[in-house]
């Protein structure tokens, strides 16, 4: 995709290969469109979804992939939903919710999760980055945890907020190590506070050999 592909209004734009899909230029969407990117249609385990240039605009985002998604340039997308059979990146401008898009809910990897927003992150659904993925989730206003996010073996799980973290599901790692880095007020403005709230907790599911690393300006417990 090397030009700019326009819907206007509410349906679903369907970007379909049995491999790879690869976004070079142009611009992605219109209106309040849901896109749907489906790198293995022929569900034989292969395909990549590659962005080196362009945008993305919708409302919605689906991923589906044999390998590697990779979406990483000037995107404005509402809320996102990814399924990899490797790593999952992506980059949005503004706000930006996990969630359920399509056939695909929350995030499923076997490598690792980056997820950037410019402003707020919310996770609204799980999170799960298998293989020994690491789980990275950084907001450029509050990020805002209200479902699982998991890391199995060896992942590290890094949290980090301009403002505000809320974290208000299981956030979990079978790491030894630091397996959990948590950092409110990441541009040390003086504003993020760390909020444990509801069912919110931070697991070393290793039967406690596990380190978790805390940066904040204030923590809470609700």
């Amino acid at each position: 995709i090397a030009a700019n592909v326009t819907l206007s209004g509410t349906g679903e734009l369907l970007l379909e290969a049995n491999n790879d899909i690869l976004h070079t230029a142009g611009t992605i969407g219109g209106g309040t469109m849901t896109a749907i990117f489906d790198a293995d249609l022929d569900n034989s385990g292969e395909g990549l979804i590659s962005q080196t240039g362009g945008a993305l605009q919708a409302a919605n985002a689906s991923f589906l992939a044999g390998e590697d998604i990779t979406f990483n340039q000037n995107n404005t997308v509402s809320t996102i939903s990814a399924e990899s059979g490797g790593a999952f990146t992506f980059v949005n401008t503004g706000s930006v919710t996990v969630g359920n898009v399509d056939t695909a809910a929350g995030i499923t990897t076997s490598g690792n999760v980056d997820v950037t927003a410019g402003s707020n992150l919310t996770i609204s659904n799980a999170i799960s980055a298998g293989n020994n993925g690491d789980i990275t989730l950084a907001a450029g206003g509050i990020l805002d945890i209200d479902a699982a996010v998991a890391s199995d073996t060896l992942g590290v799980i890094s949290l980090s907020a301009n403002g505000d973290i809320d974290v208000g599901a299981a956030v979990s790692t079978d790491n030894t190590g630091t397996g959990i880095s948590i950092s409110a007020d990441d541009d040390a403005s003086g504003a993020g506070t760390l909020t444990l709230s509801g069912t919110g907790t931070l697991l070393d599911t290793t039967g406690g050999n596990g380190d978790i690393e805390i940066s904040t300006a204030d923590f809470a417990i609700t």
